[in-house]
Order: structure tokens, then C-alpha cells, then sequence
């Protein structure tokens, strides 16, 4: 069981999210800003992140950025959301995955799950 922490300011996409990744067996903490995750990854660094690209307080490219120039943050698997093609094409430069909105959660859960296992 992996500890995943989720941003998105969509509560549609943080409630489908939380709902698949619990039924899947994941711990799930759901945010709707980067800040707010930051923080809570700087306490205890969770095993998955999943973050939207475009939240008002914080760009998720950033907030990817942040976490992986921190030593106790460097490892935290990440995976954005984004609901523009050339973000998607953008986002792969920073994170372990990419996937554009709408996504299939049967996909993104596949690819959680190979995540979390590596």
C-alpha cells in the first residue's frame, strides 16, 4: 500500500482520483493546491505524487522542481496532470508520467501501480 497525496483545484478530479487510487489500496490525501502539498511532503515524504499542471497557488511544474531539488523529496515518484497537449509534452521533461485531461483511470492506475512498485 503505497501513501499518494494528490493536488488538483478540480474536486471532480481529486474525488475520482481518491475514490480509484483507496479502491486500489492506496492511501490517498487529497489537496486542492500545491502549497499545501508541499508542505505536507516536506513532514513526510509520501511514496507518489499527483498533481495538476495548472492550480491557481502553484504551477505543478514548479512544485516538481521544488521536490526534487530537496534531498528528503529527490525520490517522491511524481505524476502531472495537464490539460493542454504541449504541457503534456513538457511535463514528461519533469515528472515519472504525464497525462492529459480527460485521462482514463484505468491507465493512470496502471501507471501508478508501476510507480509505486519500483
Amino acid at each position: 500500500m503505497a501513501r499518494i497525496l494528490v493536488a488538483d483545484d478540480d474536486e471532480s478530479i481529486r474525488d475520482i482520483l481518491t475514490r480509484a487510487l483507496t479502491r486500489a489500496g492506496h492511501r490517498v490525501t487529497p489537496f486542492d493546491g500545491g502549497g499545501e502539498l508541499l508542505r505536507e511532503c516536506r513532514e513526510e515524504p509520501p511514496d507518489l505524487v499527483i498533481l495538476d499542471v495548472a492550480m491557481p497557488d502553484a504551477d505543478g511544474r514548479d512544485v516538481c522542481r521544488l521536490l526534487r531539488a530537496r534531498p528528503e523529496t529527490r525520490g517522491v515518484r511524481v505524476v502531472l496532470l495537464t490539460g493542454g497537449a504541449d504541457l503534456a509534452l513538457e511535463g514528461r521533461m519533469f515528472s515519472d508520467a504525464c497525462f492529459l485531461k480527460p485521462f482514463i483511470v484505468r491507465d493512470l492506475l496502471a501507471a501508478v501501480s508501476g510507480l509505486v512498485a519500483a
